[in-house]
């Protein structure tokens, strides 16, 4: 419905007045980039605030969700929210409102609102700047903002309180706030939450109601109850929220192989609600949709996901004003496999639908790329299930049916050519199958983070090479199974299992297939080397045991035992008799695992 529409519109925009209450530091674009994010109890509101540059956090790099707001940072809020998220130019006042506030920072914030009946003061000629604002207080605020009038509405004298909170409760002010009582300090957690929920409510306007009897004729005011005035962010900031599907980026093409220029995002856009003003047509719930390009960056975690961010509402579809960053919707249910079950047993594993036809139908991409309906990608999907492989399953609208199959293959590999000087160029060798080559650094994500001779993991995606430092572990094989074509080995008393996604399987080096890694190494100690989703892809020796040996320089016997001079792998020399019991012969011949004894 229209009106349900408008609503989902709110969030963002005003909050720009936040900035003189919370921005201390600066960079901060999601909550994910707080240090202490993991403490912040309303994260989608944070992560509207941060994402539109409002709340950046402090320099210690926290946001301090259970730090409170000052009465005069709330009033500077709404000052701000009044002029459309800018801060206004104040002038001075010739006679204080208060006895404390003439030499305050916040000093014309709270004349302005003084004026417009948002504060009163406490009742004995102070305001209390620096004291906490409670949460009935800061709602009162919001009230008036929203066209509320003090006076009229009783949010003045005795029961200021509780007009204030029989009116904030069912607009939703409140709405997943978490505080003992409305007397409660405002936290800055809270306060995002309250201006969050403010966004989406519709301001208000009064008309005059006369009334008359035979001698007087008396008028009186009240709220409009028809009043067409639209949320606090379309009145006051002119912005609309866009919500819609990432089909491409800079990263990949859902659609097509390639990808987008840099910065820029390609969204099915799916809430368009004028088909005037958006060019699009209606579908049977007048429901507008399109893809647009938007200049707004996203990544790998975006594709295929729904978004939501915001736009100036006087902009076209083809030059939108993106205002701040792109934000995950929590509609997005994402399940991750890397097993070699069919697609069909992981949805029903998870409880998701998957639709084989029809316009709905699931799309299957490789490596975020060429998207193709489900049923036209092979009957069981045998080469999209191997062992070790991502496949990651989305419900971008949380209704169980999966829209998206993302299925990746990154292999294990070894970089067998590395030239850092000029445009820069690199070779990933991940045997029998092929190498990875790029010509250009550009053209590799990681380029900085590898050198020559390091195993790594690496995928292509959208023209580009991904390549990381392969994960490793140091430890005793205990155990080795093979059971139908599945190997599992157990590594200082863990399992795991091996990857069946084709790689480097070492050539000449010290490294071996982690698939033919048997029970001759048993009880050996050994670097495993681990791609995605933990499978284990190689095995070669640990530094100590793979450079453990000496070569025999001289050699000779004493008459009572061997003794042999050698040259150790760390370059030094030295003289050592043989033990009696060793295998080891004088002349140099012997077995491999003669001791050596001083």
């Amino acid at each position: 419905q229209m009106r349900n529409l408008k609503r989902a519109l709110s969030l963002a925009l005003a909050l720009v007045m936040v900035v003189s209450m919370m921005v201390v530091g600066a960079g901060a674009v999601s909550v994910d980039d707080f240090s202490d994010a993991d403490q912040i109890v309303n994260q989608e509101a944070v992560t509207v605030l941060a994402t539109l540059n409002v709340i950046n956090g402090k320099d210690d790099g926290t946001y301090d969700p259970t730090g409170t707001v000052t009465r005069a940072e709330m009033a500077k809020m709404i000052c701000v929210i009044l002029n459309g998220g800018s801060d206004p130019v104040l002038g001075e006042s010739v006679t204080d409102s208060y006895t404390d506030t003439s030499s305050h920072w916040a000093k014309a914030y709270i004349e302005y609102c003084t004026t417009l009946g948002i504060v009163a003061g406490k009742g004995d000629g102070t305001f209390d700047p620096n004291g906490n604002v409670t949460v009935s207080e800061a709602a009162k605020m919001v009230l008036v903002a929203l066209g509320y009038n003090a006076a009229i509405e009783g949010y003045t004298g005795g029961n200021w309180q509780i007009n204030v909170d029989a009116r904030a409760n069912p607009l939703g002010l409140y709405d997943d706030m978490s505080y003992a009582n409305t007397n409660s300090a405002l936290t800055r957690d809270n306060a995002a939450q309250m201006l969050y929920n403010a966004l989406d409510c519709d301001m208000v306007e009064y008309e005059y109601v006369f009334t008359s009897d035979s001698n007087t004729i008396s008028t009186s005011t009240q709220l409009k109850s028809d009043s067409t005035l639209g949320t606090l962010l379309e009145e006051k900031f002119d912005a609309v929220k866009v919500e819609g599907i990432v089909v491409a980026n800079e990263v990949a093409n859902l659609n097509t192989s390639g990808s987008l220029d840099t910065e820029r995002t390609r969204i099915l856009v799916t809430n368009y609600e004028d088909q005037e003003y958006y060019g699009a047509a209606a579908n049977d719930d007048g429901i507008y949709t399109r893809t647009v390009d938007f200049s707004v960056t996203t990544g790998m975690n975006e594709l295929g996901r729904k978004v939501f961010f915001y736009v100036e509402k006087e902009s076209t579809s083809t030059n939108a004003e993106v205002l701040g960053s792109v934000i995950l919707s929590d509609e997005n249910r994402v399940v991750t496999s890397y097993s070699a079950d069919p697609f069909t047993d992981v949805a029903d594993d998870n409880n998701l639908d998957l639709v084989t036809s029809g316009d709905e139908a699931t799309q299957v991409a490789r490596n975020y790329n060429n998207a193709e309906d489900i049923d036209d990608n092979a009957q069981e999907y045998d080469e999209k299930t191997v062992k070790g492989t991502e496949k990651i399953f989305i419900d971008n609208d949380d209704d169980s049916e999966v829209e998206y199959i993302i299925v990746n293959t990154y292999r294990f590999g070894k970089v067998t050519s590395y030239v850092s000087s000029g445009d820069g160029s690199i070779t990933v060798n991940y045997g029998t199958d092929g190498t990875f080559t790029a010509d250009d650094a550009d053209d590799v994500v990681g380029f900085e983070d590898v050198s020559r001779d390091d195993y790594v993991i690496a995928i292509e995606i959208g023209g580009r090479i991904h390549v990381n430092v392969a994960e490793t572990m140091v430890g005793t094989l205990e155990a080795y199974k093979e059971d139908g074509g599945i190997v599992t080995l157990t590594v200082d008393g863990t399992d795991y299992s091996t990857t069946f996604v084709q790689g480097y399987d070492g050539g000449s080096d010290d490294i071996k297939d982690a698939n033919t890694y048997g029970e001759t190494y048993l009880n050996n100690e050994a670097t495993f080397y681990l791609t995605v989703g933990g499978y284990v892809a190689a095995v070669g020796e640990t530094d100590e045991s793979a450079y453990r040996y000496a070569l025999v320089l001289a050699s000779g016997n004493t008459g009572l035992e061997d003794r042999v001079r050698v040259a150790l792998s760390d370059g030094t020399i030295g003289t050592y008799d043989i033990s009696s019991n060793s295998d080891y012969d004088a002349d140099g011949a012997g077995t491999d695992d003669a001791q050596v004894g001083t």
